[in-house]
């Protein structure tokens, strides 16, 4: 009798944790991968180069960096089954916001995810405020499931990086003059203002979310869109007696390396043409008040 007990208590036990235990189900915003013994069921041999959309948004060396395998993406629905050595990974498509100063990784920085700051081409410092909306793209899961860790900080830092360099770069359109105007030995960067790039937020929005276009194929998530709603002016010093000393040129004070998520804060500095391995233009200060007291000393 006791081996009998035995062998009903296995069998029940079996079939509660594995053919009943085996089922799962998938929400109406979520998407899945299942894994046999860690690897990923693919399609055939059919990798994200062979999806021309976005193929199209990868340079030529970015197309072997970022050449994932395609996998098959479970829908929503159920109940589904698996077997003990297979693992199923869920992830929802709903589309999220987040601010654009937000650091995944040092939720301290940025003024606390609530400012972003940036350098102009004329070597002002200044605050960006502002949103975007992003989703995971089920086109390209194997890169938000294995391809990367942190694909959130990867995606932010990116989207960072392209956000400083299209302000660094930035040009006022340009405007006809009625009359030619004398040299003065001054380029024309000396007459981009902050309230230039306000005039055309809607241009360096569009531009965002063109330029962002490859970040479902580096990270498998999708920028929706970026809402830039705020440029603040430079900030003004209070020196020693409560005078107001300008605006402090070049130096974004205490940002983070590349984008997010370093322990070591240091002044970034900016220029253009300078780029992080992103892409992005990091600006470098000018150190031409360091030569002219070194002149005025000597």
């Amino acid at each position: 009798m006791i081996p009998v007990g035995i062998l009903i208590g296995f069998i029940a036990w079996f079939l509660a944790r594995y053919p009943v235990g085996g089922l799962y189900t998938v929400e109406q915003n979520e998407r899945a991968v299942k894994t046999s013994f860690g690897r990923a069921q693919r399609i055939d041999n059919k990798t994200t180069l062979d999806d021309p959309e976005m193929r199209a948004t990868l340079t030529g060396d970015e197309t072997e960096r970022y050449k994932y395998p395609q996998v098959r993406v479970i829908p929503a629905g159920g109940p589904y089954f698996k077997w003990p050595w297979q693992r199923v990974y869920k992830v929802s498509v709903a589309t999220e916001s987040v601010n654009i100063a937000f650091d995944p990784e040092t939720l301290e920085a940025n003024q606390r995810g609530t400012v972003l700051e940036a350098v102009t081409m004329d070597q002002l410092n200044t605050g960006l405020t502002g949103q975007i909306r992003y989703r995971v793209s089920e086109r390209n899961l194997y890169a938000y499931f294995f391809g990367i860790k942190g694909p959130i900080v990867h995606v932010m830092g990116y989207f960072v990086s392209v956000l400083r360099e299209k302000i660094a770069t930035f040009e006022a359109p340009k405007v006809a003059l009625a009359a030619p105007t004398m040299a003065t030995g001054l380029s024309d960067v000396s007459g981009i203002s902050i309230n230039d790039i306000r005039k055309n937020m809607r241009s360096l929005n569009d531009a965002m979310d063109h330029d962002c276009k490859s970040s479902v194929a580096r990270y498998g998530i999708v920028l929706d869109a970026s809402l830039i709603t705020g440029i603040d002016p430079p900030r003004r010093r209070i020196g020693a007696g409560g005078h107001q000393h300008g605006p402090q040129r070049g130096v974004v004070g205490h940002q983070p390396r590349a984008g997010f998520g370093r322990s070591e804060d240091r002044p970034v500095e900016a220029r253009r043409g300078d780029r992080d391995p992103e892409g992005a233009s990091l600006g470098r200060a000018a150190d031409g008040d360091g030569q002219a007291a070194d002149r005025a000393q000597g």
